[in-house]
Formats: C-alpha cells, sequence, structure tokens
C-alpha cells in the first residue's frame, strides 16, 4: 500500500506542480508593454519590410544628428515582431511573450522526463527559482528570444550527458541554436561564454580521466558541434563585421562602455540597492545553494562534472554583474539541478531518502512561502495588465500628429521609441530608446535635460530649434518648462506633458488636460497630480484627488493617494480655496488614517480658517495623540479653545507648551493673549514683558492684535508700541 502511494504520489506531482507553476509565472508576468524598446523593434521591423532589406538605417527617424557606426543585427526578432503585430496586434505580442517563457518550461519538463527527477521537491523549487529569476527577460523585446536560444543551449548539453551514446543530435543542435541567436540579440556572447566553459569544462575531464567524462565517439560529435557554434556567430548580413565591432565594445573600450551603461537600471549590479524590490538576489542565492548541495553530493561519490562546475562559476559572476544578464543564471541553475537528479543511483539508500525526504518537506515550505509573497507583490504591482504603460504616449502621439504638425518637435529617451513608432515617416523625434545612434552627444543631451542648470538646458534647447517638447512625468526638467517664459503647456494626458515654445504660432487651449489622466492607474495618477499642481491646474488636481482609491491590500500605495492629496490641499489652501483643501485633507486622512501629525495640523489650520472652531479643535487633538508633545497642534489647540471661550483648556495647552518650549517668546504672547482676553491685565503684562525678553519684537502685530484690546492704556504697553 505504501509504495502504490508512493507511485500515485510519482504520478500526480509532475502534473499539478507543472499546472501550479504555470499559473504562478502567468500570474507574476501579466504585465504591460513596459520597456519603450518594442516600438522602435517593431519600427525597424516594418522598414526591412519595406524596403526588402535586413540592414535598418539607423539615422532616417530622427531630425537630430545619428549615425549608423554601430552594428545591430535583430533582424529576426524584429521582423517576427512586426509581423504578429500586423496580424494580431498586441495581444498576438502578448501570447508571443508567454509562449517563450513556456518554451522554457518545456525544455524543463522535459529534461525533467529524461532524468527521472520530474517527482523529487529539488528539482521543483530549482524549476520555481528559475522561473522567478528570469523576470527580467519577461519583456517584449529581444531578451525574449535570448531566453529561449539559451535555455536551448542548455538543455542540449544536458541531453547530451543524460542521452550518452544517442547525443549526435544535441551536439548538432547547438550550432544552429546559435545561427538564429545571433541574428536575433547581442546576448548571445554570453552564450559563446557558457559554451566555452563547457566545453574546456569537458576536456579537462577527460584529459583527467574523470568517471563521469563523456565518452569517445559523444566527445568527437560534441567537440565538432561547439566548433560550428563559434563558426556560427559569422552568419549575420554583417559578416565579420559584427563579432569584431562587439570584441571592440566589450573588450578594448569595457571600462567606457561600462560607465555609459551603468545610467541604465539594467546594466547596474544585482548587488544594487535599487535593485532590493526584485529579490533577486535572494532568488539567486538560494538557488546556488541548492546546486552547491547537488554539486557537493555529486563529488563525494565521485560523479562530479568538471564542465558543470566550471559553467557554474562563469555564469554565476556573470549574473552579479549585470541585472540584465540574471536570467541566465536561473535557467542554468534549473537544469544544472536537473542534470544532478537525473543520477538516480544517488539517491537509492536508505540514508539519501531520509536526507531527500527532509529536503522535500523544505523546499514545499519555501516554494509556498515564495509563491505567496510573489502572489502579494503581483497583486500589489502599480502596473499590471496586458497594454501599453505610460512610458509610451499614445494619445500624445495623436496630439502632435495633429496640432503639432511640421514642427521640431523634441522629447525626452524613455517617450521617443513611441513616438518615433507611431509619428514616422510623417514626422521625425528627436531622440529615442535606441542610444547607439545618438552617441556623439548623447552625454550632452543627458547633462542638459537632467541636470540642475537651467541655462545649459535652454542653450540646449535653442542650439537644436525645438519648436515642442514632449516629456513623460517622472522628470524633474518639468519644472523648467513650467516656469520658463520662453514656453507654455500646450497639452498633457495620461503619458507626457507637451510644452510649445512661445512664438511659434501656436495659441493656448482652453483645457490641455486630456481627460483619460482621470482614467489611468493609481500609481500614474499621483504623477499627473504632481504635475498639476507645478502647472498650477488646481481645478484638475482637485478633482484628481478626490479619484484616489483606497487600497487595503497594499499599505504602500496608501501612503503614496495619501501624500498626493496632502500636495493638492497645501497648494489649494495657498491659493485661497479653503473647502476644497479641506475636502483634500479629509480625503488623505480618509485613505491613510494613522496621518503624521504635520498633516492633521495643517487641516486643523484649514477649519480654523473656515471659523470652524470645533472641527479644528478636533484635529489638533488628533495630532497631539499621535504626538503628544507636538508644540503647532497644541498651540493652535490652544487659540481655538481661547475662541470658543474655554479658557481654562487653553491655559492648560500653553502651559504645557511652555515647559516642553520655555525660551519660545510666541509661547509667552499667547499666554499675554489669553491673559488679555480674560481681563487679567497684570498677568497679561508680566507674559508679554517675558514674550518680549525672549526676543518678541513684532511691534506691528503688537499693534493690531484684537486680543490685547485690554491692555492699550497700560504704561508698559504705550511704550513698547511707541
Amino acid at each position: 500500500m505504501a509504495h502504490d502511494a508512493r507511485a500515485i504520489r510519482g504520478k500526480l506531482l509532475p502534473p499539478a506542480a507543472g499546472v501550479l507553476l504555470l499559473c504562478l509565472a502567468g500570474f507574476i508576468y501579466a504585465e504591460p508593454v513596459m520597456d519603450g524598446d518594442l516600438w522602435f523593434h517593431l519600427a525597424y521591423g516594418r522598414f526591412m519590410v519595406e524596403n526588402r532589406t535586413l540592414v535598418p538605417d539607423h539615422a532616417v527617424f530622427s531630425w537630430t544628428p545619428a549615425d549608423n557606426s554601430t552594428i545591430y543585427c535583430a533582424w529576426i526578432p524584429e521582423l517576427a515582431f512586426y509581423t504578429i503585430h500586423s496580424v494580431c496586434g498586441l495581444a498576438g505580442l502578448f501570447a508571443l511573450k508567454y509562449a517563450c517563457l513556456l518554451a522554457f518550461l518545456v525544455l524543463v519538463f522535459s529534461a525533467m522526463a529524461r532524468g527521472g527527477s520530474a517527482s523529487h521537491p529539488v528539482a521543483w523549487v530549482t524549476v520555481l527559482m528559475g522561473v522567478l529569476t528570469v523576470q527580467v527577460a519577461m519583456q517584449i523585446k529581444p531578451e525574449l528570444f535570448s531566453l529561449v536560444f539559451f535555455s536551448l543551449t542548455v538543455w542540449a548539453w544536458i541531453m547530451v550527458r543524460l542521452s550518452r551514446g544517442h547525443a549526435r543530435f544535441y551536439c548538432y543542435l547547438m550550432p544552429a541554436v546559435m545561427l538564429l541567436w545571433v541574428n536575433s540579440h547581442g546576448a548571445f556572447v554570453f552564450g559563446l561564454l557558457f559554451v566555452g566553459l563547457v566545453a574546456a569544462g569537458e576536456a579537462l575531464g577527460i584529459l583527467l580521466g574523470l568517471s563521469s567524462s563523456l565518452d569517445r565517439r559523444t566527445a568527437g560529435h560534441f567537440f565538432l558541434g561547439m566548433a560550428l557554434t563559434a563558426a556560427a556567430v559569422l552568419a549575420t548580413p554583417y559578416g565579420w563585421a559584427y563579432p569584431v565591432q562587439l570584441f571592440n565594445e566589450l573588450v578594448l573600450h569595457r571600462a567606457d562602455q561600462l560607465q555609459e551603461f551603468r545610467t541604465v537600471m539594467a546594466y547596474q549590479s544585482v548587488l544594487h540597492p535599487d535593485a532590493r524590490g526584485l529579490h533577486l538576489v535572494e532568488y539567486m542565492a538560494l538557488a546556488a545553494v541548492v546546486l552547491a548541495g547537488l554539486f557537493w553530493g555529486s563529488v563525494r561519490r565521485g560523479r562530479w562534472i568538471l564542465a558543470l562546475a566550471l559553467a557554474a562559476l562563469g555564469m554565476g559572476a556573470l549574473s552579479t554583474l549585470f541585472i540584465r544578464t540574471t536570467y541566465f543564471w536561473g535557467v542554468f541553475v534549473a537544469f544544472a539541478c536537473l542534470l544532478i537528479l537525473g543520477q538516480k543511483e544517488r539517491f537509492a539508500g536508505r540514508h539519501d531518502q531520509g536526507l531527500g525526504r527532509y529536503v522535500g518537506v523544505f523546499c514545499v515550505v519555501l516554494c509556498v512561502l515564495v509563491a505567496g509573497r510573489e502572489g502579494y507583490h503581483a497583486l500589489c504591482k502599480p502596473l499590471s495588465g496586458f497594454w501599453v504603460n505610460y512610458y509610451s504616449p499614445v494619445q500624445e502621439a495623436e496630439y502632435i500628429r495633429t496640432h503639432l504638425k511640421g514642427m521640431r518637435v523634441g522629447n525626452n529617451y524613455n517617450s521617443g521609441a513611441y513616438l518615433l513608432w507611431a509619428l514616422w515617416p510623417e514626422q521625425k523625434v528627436f531622440i529615442d530608446a535606441r542610444y547607439f545612434p545618438y552617441r556623439q552627444w548623447y552625454r550632452e543631451y543627458g547633462d542638459a535635460m537632467y541636470g540642475r542648470d537651467d541655462r545649459a538646458r535652454d542653450a540646449f534647447l535653442t542650439r537644436y530649434g525645438c519648436d515642442a517638447w514632449c516629456t513623460t512625468y517622472e522628470y524633474d526638467h518639468l519644472s523648467f518648462f513650467v516656469h520658463s517664459p520662453q514656453w507654455q503647456l500646450a497639452h498633457y494626458g495620461p503619458s507626457a506633458c507637451i510644452f510649445v515654445r512661445k512664438g511659434r504660432g501656436f495659441g493656448p487651449e482652453a483645457d490641455p488636460c486630456h481627460p483619460a489622466v482621470f482614467t489611468v492607474k493609481p500609481h500614474q495618477r499621483l504623477r499627473i497630480l504632481d504635475f498639476m499642481v507645478l502647472a498650477g491646474d488646481l481645478d484638475h488636481a482637485y478633482a484628481m484627488a478626490m479619484t484616489l482609491e483606497v487600497c487595503r491590500l497594499c499599505p504602500s500605495r496608501n501612503v503614496q493617494a495619501a501624500a498626493g492629496c496632502v500636495q493638492a490641499g497645501e497648494a489649494l489652501g495657498r491659493a485661497g480655496r479653503t473647502d476644497e483643501a479641506i475636502a483634500c485633507f479629509d480625503r488623505a486622512v480618509a485613505i491613510r488614517p494613522d496621518q503624521g501629525p504635520e498633516v492633521l495640523t495643517n487641516l486643523g489650520n484649514l477649519y480654523l480658517r473656515k471659523g470652524d472652531q470645533a472641527r479644528a479643535i478636533v484635529s489638533y487633538l488628533r495630532a497631539l495623540e499621535v504626538k503628544p508633545d507636538y508644540a503647532p497642534a497644541m498651540g493652535n489647540a490652544a487659540s481655538a479653545y481661547s475662541m470658543q471661550g474655554a479658557y481654562d483648556k487653553a491655559f492648560d495647552l500653553l502651559s504645557r507648551l511652555r515647559e516642553i518650549r520655555p525660551d519660545d517668546p510666541e509661547v509667552e504672547y499667547n499666554m499675554a493673549c489669553l491673559h488679555a482676553r480674560q481681563g487679567r491685565v497684570d498677568e497679561a503684562v508680566r507674559s508679554l514683558k517675558a514674550a518680549v525678553e525672549k526676543g518678541f519684537d513684532d511691534r506691528e502685530l503688537l499693534r493690531t492684535d484684537p486680543d490685547l484690546e485690554s491692555l492699550r492704556e497700560t504704561e508698559f504697553y504705550q511704550e513698547l508700541v511707541h
């Protein structure tokens, strides 16, 4: 019976785990088009189809200087993207993304089946780590093809290992994969690195006479396949020029390239503080521990594979250098662990079965915890779903096409790629996400537009003769355009805002706000709200603040939403629109009841300005509940009580405040006012003297303050004001 139960579990575990893993992966990677690279790849595909060429012209898409000195060979995914988009739209591209992820998982399941490790829990935890670590390759761009081709390359080597005498097909599959890869994405160089490490390891294993070495026949086919794989990198429309350029860029000019690349998050180290939210370090470390443990077991039993050790060291070191290469580690670990687990005889003993049981329980628990966390983060993601993200100015591109035809429209780096796709050839762009055609002046652009020197920014825009500028909301240079007397706001929508240089024959619109700004995700609404306040569009700022919703699932989003409402309320308060300001502050408190004392005090001040002392006092007391010694709330509450005639309560608060801030002249002045309102002249004079001694010198307030009416005839007051 026990044997039957184990057999049933062995049959049910693989399909159940596979389905759950597919569901989790589909849920986590349900993301919009996040990267602008897709749009210029689509434009390249369209260019190649229309011009019947595999070599795109980099310079035809922009009205600024661009050159063709850089080789960019990605014609296979570009043609694929354009064809699929032409037939199926964005839905087809999202389907392609999941198809590539599914291809990786199918290869993993194939290796499981061949090695007989499908029922082992350790196998599934490594696959889960692989699925989570490949997240940087799950954007709709050529990295998808690199994920598939690297998976095929590693799988082919694993199958050579697991198939032994029947490995000829897999040996010659690798050069075919490389032939496709070199024409798809520059990451093929890391595939060559992997192939080189594996080939070196297998050769050393044979020389050292390791028992796990390839047999002579398999080794012959394997090394011939490796040689053909290396030769395949020459089979591109550019021939020798392509690998020569990559060698120059990656080796000869490595320091300069790294300095430029580090400005992009994807090229930062995985250990960079900004990468913490990706959890890549955790997943990579866990995968490394599991792989190291399994490999150590192989070493102890004399069944270790030197090629695996070299590849693990090489791919591990590579994956720590750039976030953009971390998916290589996830793929390699998944297949490497399956290779080791495929040597089933190592788990045949009683000791190993017991250890495997404990490890299996640990992995199951770990999988549940990791999957739960990833599910939670997926629900809380500010951007999720199958659509175009807000870096892509869809509505704004239509506005440029309709209203700014013939103008030299500038744009920031992120928005340029979509504008290229949407407007060319009728209208060209200023710059876009390609970077490489603009190397000559990219640093000048970055220093001018993202620096803090407004004069340099103005000189840059004048030099290039920009008539208009389109920029997304996340940049500091927005304040330059808002406050510059040379520019006027023409339009702003869900993704970007457009400014037009004055004197270019463009008249201001009655309402530059696109109605769609109120339908975007909360994350983007906050950015737009910030811009509304900056631009002084307080009517729309108030309306936007009222649309912010309470999110009980993700507290961090509540903090952001409440902060946006506070910002709008403060701006409305400064503009004298008290009722609307109060509504914004009330909304902030409703979203986040545990507001800090500053927010609650400002709300009380607004109520006090309106003449509602009762509600003002409630806000001040709530602020004091949060922070009992918060002086502004204490002093303002005392003033409100005094207005109500509750002098005892006011006196108690001012007395507490005096103990907290004994040297504050304003406290003594408020105490003098309180005494004077009650007709307690002697006490008022003493407090006023104390205020003056501590530095109070606002003579104008002394002359005009109605609270001091009972002191007008005193000798001290006469001397003080004259």
